[in-house]
């Protein structure tokens, strides 16, 4: 698995040939953990920390589903800081490259000659906190349903930014075999080369905030207030 790191940048990439037969380059890009106002310290996206099943509910008056077993979600948490005794909004940005290759020929394409599914899938979304107190350890979390993953397939990149005013702090990390080119990873903003390759396909719904989700009650203090 190859990270690279948290870069504090302003700059947008210009698109390129994103893909490569065997991606095997460690990422080059130059490691900035903190920006003046931030810090971000965590990423979970893979493993079994980042699937979990949605909690379950009981209200009086409706009776209780007897419909199929739950599915796992996928969940990616991210830990932050801030160090503005008060910020009127931290927005983050998640991008996530999703690959079918390894699913059985028969489910390969997910789709139908209408609406074919790419091999690749980036999902992009965003979620802006309010009134966030100065502190460490403040968390962001994003999910993708159980059918997400089922049609489009497994995590293999992951790209977070943290955006405060004019700061803005990125982290990224990618499988062991993710076919990005060297020129992609050290890039530190993957996703400004896959967006425009005609390998991947773009969906920007398909990322729910936790408002977005059951998991709305779970550990409802955990997040900053969410701007709906």
């Amino acid at each position: 698995m190859t990270v690279c790191g948290a870069v504090a940048v302003l700059l947008v990439t210009v698109p390129c040939t994103c893909f490569a037969q065997v991606a095997t380059a460690k990422s080059t890009a130059k490691v900035r953990e903190v920006s003046q106002n931030l810090r971000l310290k965590r990423v979970v996206w893979r493993g079994s920390a980042a699937m979990t099943k949605a909690p379950e509910y009981e209200f009086r008056g409706i009776a209780r589903s007897s419909g199929k077993s739950p599915e796992d979600w996928a969940i990616i948490s991210v830990l932050y800081d801030t160090f503005p005794k008060w910020a009127d909004q931290i927005v983050v940005k998640y991008h996530v490259l999703l690959f079918r290759g390894n699913r059985d020929k028969s489910e390969k394409g997910g789709g139908n000659k209408d609406n074919p599914v790419s091999d690749y899938t980036m999902l992009e979304g965003i979620v802006t906190y309010v009134d966030v107190r100065e502190g460490n350890s403040h968390m962001s979390t994003m999910y993708m349903r159980p059918s997400t993953l089922a049609r489009y397939g497994e995590l293999v990149a992951i790209g977070v930014e943290i955006n405060y005013e004019d700061e803005n702090v990125v982290y990224c990390e990618f499988g062991a075999s993710v076919p990005l080119t060297a020129e992609a990873k050290s890039s530190g903003r993957w996703w400004e080369f896959v967006k425009n390759s005609d390998k991947v396909s773009v969906k920007t719904d398909l990322l729910l905030n936790r408002s977005q989700t059951p998991f709305i009650l779970a550990n409802y203090g955990d997040e900053e207030s969410i701007r709906l």
